[in-house]
């Protein structure tokens, strides 16, 4: 087989005829996979209630957009941030997280307040699910609103 000539200019050298012309089909296990992130992205994305992902040092390491929205901070704000950062100061001091029982019963519910950068608070409902390797899942619902009407 020649070498390829190299280019003398600006244009793209291209490879023989036959081959590299039409990209080799991927191994079935990766187009799963492909599939099987979009279905994960497409349910985080999609979720009308806030959804988050922390590590066992409760640092965020996935959030979605109604998390996003909830807390009044992006993504890129969030993620490496602390989950007692976004909790209201007076919400922690009257109730640490539960992560220790949540170690040793898999889930539970909680309600909770957060605070957002402009000092706003936020009332939720909070479902966590311990996950393996220590991180933890949670749904997060707003229930700003129905407590407002509820007290009014």
């Amino acid at each position: 087989m020649e070498p390829m000539p190299a280019a003398t200019d600006d244009r793209p050298t291209t490879a023989p005829p036959g081959r590299g012309d039409v990209p080799a089909a991927e191994p079935p296990e990766t187009e799963a996979l492909r599939a099987s992130e979009l279905r994960f992205r497409t349910l985080i994305e999609t979720a009308h209630d806030g959804v988050f992902v922390c590590d066992e040092d409760d640092c965020f390491v996935l959030v979605n957009s109604a998390f996003e929205a909830i807390v009044g901070r992006p993504a890129r704000e969030l993620l490496g941030l602390r989950v007692a950062d976004v909790l209201a100061p007076e919400d922690l001091a009257g109730a640490p997280l539960r992560r220790a029982e949540l170690a040793r019963v898999g889930r539970l519910r909680t309600e909770r307040t957060l605070r957002r950068p402009d000092g706003t608070r936020v009332h939720v409902e909070v479902g966590a699910t311990r996950l393996p390797h220590g991180e933890v899942q949670c749904v997060v619902h707003d229930v700003t609103e129905r407590l407002r009407v509820e007290q009014a």
